[in-house]
């Protein structure tokens, strides 16, 4: 095998993990909220096999190569407990309560790090622009997306179920 084959199968190999990290989180009803970076190293002896064939004794020919990958550390948190600190947050009862699991479910899933391509908005409660999270609440933390999205939800529809309401009209909200 030549190096750039060897290079796209460690790729795939990578891009699987990751896939079956995400997967596996969803599984577990578990997002992940990145910490931090970092760089790993992986060595790979490359081995040419396309030796002329006018020589008469092959010899292998290896080379090493150094390829930096990186990573991400994550503290996981349950879509439970995001729901917890949202209904403490919002001082919601059960009704409301499920009218804005209702919402996020169907805007983000409740995942932190969702994110439109269409329209920008960011977050579980969709933040547009994301900007609107604001970089002193912390715009890739939980708790600050909630926080935003509860004060949001209050100033304009004064419930979780108006809102939900205003969403199953509009698709919106």
């Amino acid at each position: 095998m030549n190096k750039k084959i060897i290079l796209i199968i460690i790729t795939i190999i990578v891009g699987l993990i990751g896939m079956l990290v995400l997967i596996s989180g969803l599984f577990n009803k578990k997002q992940p909220t990145i910490l931090d970076d970092t760089t790993t190293t992986i060595e790979l002896e490359v081995i040419n096999t396309n030796i002329p064939s006018k020589q008469k004794k092959a010899k292998k020919v290896v080379k090493t190569t150094k390829k930096k990958i990186t990573t991400k550390k994550v503290k996981v948190a349950s879509y439970s407990e995001y729901q917890q600190y949202a209904k403490s947050y919002g001082n919601y009862d059960d009704t409301q309560m499920n009218c804005l699991i209702n919402l996020w479910n169907k805007e983000s899933g409740w995942n932190p790090n969702s994110y439109n391509k269409k329209s920008g908005a960011c977050g579980i409660p969709q933040a547009l622009p994301c900007s609107k999270i604001s970089k002193s609440e912390g715009s890739n933390d939980w708790k600050a997306q909630i926080r935003w999205g509860v004060k949001y939800i209050n100033a304009r529809y004064k419930t979780p179920c108006n809102a939900w309401k205003h969403f199953q009209s509009k698709h919106w909200y």
